[in-house]
């Protein structure tokens, strides 16, 4: 029986969803999931029985904009990637709805996981469909004395890998790490704060900002520190001031001396301080 068929017959219709959910950059670093009670297998993937509720979808004939609440039981490892901290990477979803038994399954639905709220037994993951990012304004450029790029991305262009050092993990708490002893010299150990810390994960590279550093050697992230244990590695890379200053007569600017980067300075650091018109007020206007 076809699926048209199926779908417009009163009797014969089995329907049901599956759910394909990528949180990370590895090729098997997603979970495929199904309401029915078999396993249903689709485009070389196997989607496991999996008590989700996905809830019915309606079309208003364009470009639609509707939100999408799953909801999924607590100890559901789709509840676990939002328990703490979000993933590193952007989580996509992708529901596909056809009928068991059946060899089509269409999409119904496309977008990624915003966040998740946890009450009783169920965790909610609310989604948000990717027609919404396409009609989104982009950001405007403020004209400001610092540089408003993001630190190795498309704009700034610093060299990660340049700016990046591994090392041996001695310690862990919940959201610190401690490097070895003389890790760096400590005059350059501060130059880190705003920098990244990464380790390998099982969806891919984990990634924290460093927000805070201690005795030196002791960073504090703006995240738990999942997946890494004592021993492990971890890489850690440079952060930046984002500022270019005239200190007695000569250019300082983490920019240029830390990631030889200057051309990309987005800042615009000679803006007069000073009103070129007069601090007086003038009554002849």
């Amino acid at each position: 029986m076809t699926f048209q068929a199926q779908e417009i017959s009163r009797t014969q219709g089995r329907p049901v969803n599956l759910a394909l959910i990528r949180y990370g950059e590895n090729p098997e670093a997603f979970y495929a999931f199904t309401t029915a009670e078999y396993p249903i297998t689709f485009d070389g993937i196997t989607y496991a029985p999996h008590p989700i509720d996905i809830p019915n979808q309606t079309s208003s004939g364009g470009l639609d904009k509707q939100s999408l609440e799953v909801t999924v039981p607590l100890d559901s490892p789709l509840a676990e990637l939002f328990r703490v901290v979000p993933p590193s990477y952007t989580v996509g979803i992708t529901v596909r709805q056809g009928h068991f038994g059946e060899d089509e399954f269409p999409v119904i639905w496309i977008g990624r996981v915003l966040g998740g709220t946890r009450a009783d037994s169920r965790a909610k993951l609310l989604c948000e469909p990717s027609s919404t990012s396409l009609r989104r304004p982009a950001l405007r450029r403020n004209y400001m004395y610092s540089c408003p790029h993001a630190l190795y991305g498309p704009q700034c262009k610093a060299s990660l890998s340049a700016a990046t050092a591994s090392f041996t993990v001695e310690a862990l708490t919940g959201n610190t790490v401690t490097l070895p002893v003389n890790w760096v010299a400590e005059s350059r150990a501060p130059k880190y704060l705003g920098g990244l810390a990464r380790w390998d994960g099982d969806a891919g590279d984990v990634i924290r900002a460093i927000v805070g550093l201690q005795e030196g050697r002791r960073l504090v992230l703006n995240g738990a520190t999942n997946e890494l244990e004592v021993g492990d590695s971890i890489r850690v890379s440079l952060g930046c001031s984002r500022n270019f200053e005239i200190i007695g007569g000569q250019p300082v600017s983490d920019c240029a001396d830390l990631h030889d980067n200057i051309l990309n300075f987005g800042g615009q650091p000679f803006i007069p301080t000073e009103n070129p018109i007069g601090t007086r007020l003038n009554i002849f206007y």
